[in-house]
């Protein structure tokens, strides 16, 4: 969930920001985060165009 707000507030944002953001660990991130992060960068960054 804060995952989401964090990527839509920041399309752009890095995944070393948001690690840093979300206060875990690389591994857990790309573990367990990095393809939700993937997916909701598309679906923001194609809802900020319009």
């Amino acid at each position: 969930q804060k995952l989401e707000e964090l990527i839509c507030a920041n399309y752009r944002m890095s995944n070393e920001e948001l690690i840093e953001k979300l206060n875990i660990s690389r591994a857990l991130f790309y573990k367990k985060y990095n393809k939700q992060a993937r997916e909701l960068r598309g679906n923001c960054q194609s809802q900020a165009l319009f």
